[in-house]
């Protein structure tokens, strides 16, 4: 990995196991994890979900690359990111995270992600299979691309070292 992207963010729609994934990698490697969405929620003073509801998804998004510039500038590297599943889909936010972080795809199938995700999707603003379609485009510009079908938490931390990213 380029020394100056000591930053591991991980994308992917929900279910994919960013912050699952990205905890352990995190505690594999020593690093901090940081995940966007609390950072978010912590910042906005309300659940995501209720954030949406009382202010739109426009409001939200503007939200979220505030607080995405504010935790890359505000922390010390290196650290591991897990990112909201909609952040890479900005253009703005995509260019950031791209020169600034390295990007792990973390692709789950529909059939994974709804096993995954369950039939409660109450706290899943945006659970919609024809968003995640639309957003693998975005997903797929991440520097790395790591299916998680069948695999533990486990084997996918040790792909994403395998593979020397750090």
């Amino acid at each position: 990995m380029d020394s100056s992207k000591n930053i591991i963010s991980l994308t992917g729609f929900m279910g994919a196991g960013k912050s699952t994934v990205g905890w352990e990698l995190a505690c594999r490697l020593g690093w901090p994890f940081v995940d966007l969405d609390a950072e978010i929620e912590a910042a906005a003073g309300l659940a995501i979900p209720d954030f949406f509801q009382k202010y739109g998804e426009a409001a939200f998004r503007a939200l979220e690359i505030r607080t995405l510039k504010q935790v890359l500038e505000s922390r010390e590297t290196p650290f591991v990111l897990a990112l909201g599943g909609g952040t890479i889909c900005s253009e703005e936010a995509r260019k950031i995270i791209l020169d600034r972080t390295c990007c792990i795809f973390l692709d789950a199938s529909e059939g994974e992600i709804v096993r995954r995700v369950g039939p409660d999707t109450s706290s899943r603003p945006v659970f919609d299979i024809a968003r995640m379609q639309k957003r693998l485009p975005f997903y797929r510009q991440a520097h790395y691309e790591i299916s998680t079908d069948g695999k533990s938490v486990q084997q996918i931390v040790d792909e994403i070292l395998e593979r020397e990213i750090v």
